[in-house]
């Protein structure tokens, strides 16, 4: 990147591919954690592009603890994808979408709402709106990363957070029921400890408050003109959906799917689960391509 760091990405480029998705992972995930949908998208006849966000996989780590998960903006996010967008994605075949999980689908707003590139629509699952602060109460979640940025604290962990996995075991997961996929994330840490990685810090939290408090603005949403097919995840426990709903209700062109059973990882989900969002994928994809 523009100041040295190292970004990883990949890239599937099948002969004859018809459109290209661009997948914007989570917080905390990696791209092997994408293997199936990435095989699932090729197979749909699409060439795909996907990132690992610095500070987590096997890109940048900031700070010298590199289990910390920090950032000091998520413009620093956006300007790493404008980057990548005009180097290495700029081969694949347009029309482009958007596939966005959680975090990713934040950054996918910022994307969007800069018009860093064109996009045909964007596919925004679980969006990060707003975060569940539990134990803490919001505005004590609030003001205790307020103040510890503001006596210097930004590069530490959470009250609470630590070196230790941010992945949980399966029976605490907020994620999925599905037991096998989410025993996937362990086998690939296993093989590769370094895609692994701790609790977010105060810097990170405190950039997350600021820009999705930019977000929640009414003329955020509006200024995104982009088809966008927005999921809302019944049990999910790590986003505000309510916050998900307004997003969805201010976007000109946004359409809200609700899944019911999911937790908030729906493409790890179970096979009901992910059927029922591929359907709606699928019936959105249709309708774009149309207009294209």
């Amino acid at each position: 990147m523009r100041d040295g760091a190292p970004i990883r990405i990949a890239t599937w480029s099948p002969r004859g591919a018809r459109a290209s998705v661009i997948i914007l992972p989570g917080a905390t995930e990696f791209i092997e954690l994408f293997g199936e949908t990435i095989g699932e998208l090729l197979a749909r006849g699409n060439s795909v592009g996907i990132v690992d966000w610095r500070g987590q996989g096997l890109s940048q780590r900031p700070l010298k603890d590199w289990r910390k998960r920090h950032i000091d903006s998520f413009a620093t996010y956006v300007a790493d994808f404008r980057e990548i967008v005009n180097g290495a994605f700029a081969k694949l075949p347009k029309p482009w979408l958007l596939l966005c999980q959680s975090m990713g689908g934040h950054i996918g707003l910022l994307i969007l709402r800069e018009k860093i590139a064109s996009f045909a629509g964007a596919v925004l699952m679980a969006p990060m709106l707003g975060i569940i602060t539990k134990p803490w109460p919001l505005p004590v979640a609030r003001f205790l990363t307020s103040a510890s940025c503001a006596l210097g604290q930004s590069h530490s962990y959470i009250l609470g957070g630590g070196p230790k996995s941010d992945f949980l075991p399966f029976e605490r997961n907020p994620l999925t029921h599905d037991a096998t996929r989410y025993s996937w994330t362990f086998e690939l840490i296993g093989a590769e400890p370094r895609l692994d990685v701790g609790s977010p810090t105060f810097g990170w939290l405190g950039a997350a408050f600021r820009s999705m408090d930019a977000l929640a603005r009414g003329e955020a949403g509006r200024a995104i003109e982009n088809p966008a097919l927005v999921t809302l995840c019944s049990e999910d426990s790590v986003v505000e959906n309510p916050a998900i709903e307004a997003l969805a209700a201010r976007l000109p062109r946004g359409r809200l799917a609700r899944f019911a059973g999911a937790r908030h990882a729906i493409l790890l989900e179970s096979d009901l689960v992910r059927a029922a969002f591929w359907k709606e994928y699928d019936a959105f994809v249709a309708e774009l391509m149309r207009g294209v």
